[in-house]
């Protein structure tokens, strides 16, 4: 009732999809493009469903270049690279290294709830089995990222030897403390540094020589912040979506940057990365259809 008395609406994102179709579809109920009523004609328009243990999930995504069409005239899509034209390149480099923990990481794998009851106990196996899969996914996820911190230390140079500051980006805090416990030069921002603390963080690495590294988790440092002091970030491990990645890269590609950016994925093959690069590829997939409005071909080319 409160929008209808709304003439004129404006929805601005840099985001309209994460990962999926049917996170348009509030967008386009704001903008009075559809009706509430209309969403289970969009999830059987646009979504793929399957039949879970009785009940009916959508999910997935299709006939994407219908939702391009039928969004199409009333969005305006301006990227980056058109409008600072002066931005320096960004760059993707790929580290591969082996984990240090590939027994622990393999056990996990192997019998994944009899190692979480060993690791956190009867409670915390309990409440993993209800959603095995999801708490497998980050559980492995967060034994790679540990177990690439060793290499990824020896990886890291200082910065007097010319390699100039860098960012390091986890999406859990645990491999983060371990790297500033050996890289000392270091700045941590993460969700559980207080408010006053943020921009001490941010001015400390910003404008001062004294530290090399910053280490932040993405949900707390991956937005908001300008860490155009580095012109290197270095991820230990993927986030689960290509929105959330490319929010955390452009803490440092951005206005302010004056030199190439190189975007460095630290994976470690036969692990959880394989997977998660797929996922992601499969998320940037459906993006690009169904907001840039690329053929398939045009997709997968990038």
């Amino acid at each position: 009732p409160v929008m209808r008395l709304i003439p004129n609406r404006l929805a601005v994102t840099g985001t309209p999809i994460l990962t999926r179709p049917i996170e348009l579809f509030a967008l386009m109920v704001f903008l009075g493009v559809k009706q509430r009523s209309d969403y289970k004609d969009y999830l059987t328009t646009y979504t793929e469903s399957k039949v879970i243990k009785g009940r009916t999930v959508f999910t997935g995504a299709k006939n994407l270049s219908g939702l391009h069409s039928l969004i199409q005239p009333f969005t305006l899509r301006r990227l980056k690279k058109d409008v600072l034209k002066d931005l320096p390149a960004k760059t993707v480099t790929p580290l591969f290294v082996p984990i240090s923990n590939v027994e622990e990481y393999r056990q996990a794998e192997r019998n994944f709830l009899s190692w979480i009851r060993e690791k956190k106990g009867d409670i915390a196996a309990i409440k993993a089995s209800s959603a095995e899969l999801i708490v497998k996914m980050n559980s492995l996820r967060q034994l790679a990222a540990e177990g690439k911190v060793l290499p990824v230390a020896d990886w890291l140079k200082p910065c007097s030897d010319g390699q100039g500051k860098v960012i390091i980006f986890s999406s859990f805090k645990e491999p983060l403390v371990r790297l500033a416990k050996i890289k000392g030069d270091s700045v941590g921002y993460t969700g559980s540094l207080a408010k006053e603390g943020r921009q001490q963080a941010v001015d400390d690495f910003q404008g001062t020589h004294k530290y090399c590294y910053f280490l932040g988790t993405i949900g707390a440092a991956g937005v908001g912040i300008t860490l155009t002091a580095a012109n290197r970030v270095c991820f230990l491990d993927l986030p689960w979506t290509p929105g959330g990645k490319i929010q955390a890269e452009d803490r440092a590609h951005r206005i302010g940057q004056t030199r190439p950016v190189e975007i460095v994925n630290v994976l470690a093959r036969g692990t959880i990365d394989e997977r998660m690069l797929v996922i992601l590829s499969d998320k940037e997939f459906i993006i690009s259809q169904a907001v840039d409005g690329k053929t398939k071909d045009e997709a997968i080319s990038g």
